[in-house]
């Protein structure tokens, strides 16, 4: 049998990891490298029963326990997600790859989908507390993870009913304070609604909307992971990566790793979008 490909080392990790928790954002360019390095471990976990126990040692080691003191039991209004420190920021970027590779492996009683529910049990609580994996998980998912499923939904329930119909008093000054957006979240959904409507007149008001982003160092690995959902090479995607070539915002090589379709496929998108624009 040919020799297994190990999973990305755990120094390497480590070394990206203290980075991300010294620089002056966690939500900025390190956030991205970190959730392509959190995608690759975790993917190559899902291909054998032995890389997925490696990869959870590697995340548990790197990440460490949670600590329930770190979570703000009760968040301001409109903060879906905790980023009161680096390490939930962290956190929170690792679930988000969860969810990816649950939506790319669907299926119950496919090994891969197996390995990954098998990755998170060993990673919640103790590493990732359910809060957060709630806020991103399919319910199917987090009904295999959390014993007494049906009774920490009721109780989900109340705390989410307090949380959203209670009225509560603050002071109006401080409510630009209460939301907290990541921008490559806010970037993933541009992309999102850019591929809903690739095939309108109206694209060029979705360029406009992304050229107004600060940076846009983590387009390519997003444009990366809908390549990797559309089996990589769904006709919208090829389309919005056409267009995005002709307008300057990302280069071919940037994604092309991502792709199961030759170069010269991609040109011929990237031409088609500049004919539809010209009519």
């Amino acid at each position: 049998m040919p020799k297994q490909t190990s999973l990305p080392s755990e120094a390497s990790l480590r070394t990206l990891y203290k980075s991300f928790l010294s620089s002056p954002s966690p939500l900025s360019s390190e956030s991205t490298e970190l959730s392509t390095l959190f995608f690759k471990i975790c993917e190559k976990s899902l291909e054998s029963d032995a890389l997925c126990k490696e990869g959870a040692g590697v995340l548990r080691e790197v990440l460490g326990k949670w600590d329930p003191e770190s979570e703000d039991p009760n968040p301001p209004p409109g903060v879906l997600f905790n980023t009161s420190t680096p390490h939930n920021v962290a956190l929170n970027l690792l679930t988000d790859t969860l969810w990816l590779l649950s939506t790319l492996h669907p299926d119950p009683s496919s090994l891969p989908h197996i390995r990954l529910l098998t990755l998170l049990k060993t990673l919640t609580p103790s590493t990732i507390p359910y809060r957060t994996i709630c806020t991103v998980l399919d319910e199917t998912i987090l009904e295999s993870l959390i014993d007494d499923y049906s009774r920490f939904k009721k109780s989900l329930k109340k705390v989410n009913t307090d949380r959203v119909y209670k009225q509560k008093k603050f002071n109006l000054y401080r409510e630009e304070s209460y939301f907290d957006l990541d921008p490559n979240r806010v970037l993933d959904l541009c992309l999102d609604s850019f591929e809903n409507e690739v095939v309108s007149s109206n694209y060029s008001s979705y360029i406009s909307v992304l050229k107004g982003f600060e940076s846009l160092k983590a387009l390519p690995h997003l444009i990366g992971f809908k390549l990797a959902d559309s089996g990589g090479g769904g006709e919208k995607c090829l389309d919005i990566v056409g267009r995005l070539v002709k307008e300057g915002m990302v280069e071919l090589e940037e994604v092309r790793s991502y792709m199961e379709v030759d170069l010269e496929g991609i040109k011929g998108e990237s031409c088609r979008g500049a004919n539809v624009s010209s009519h």
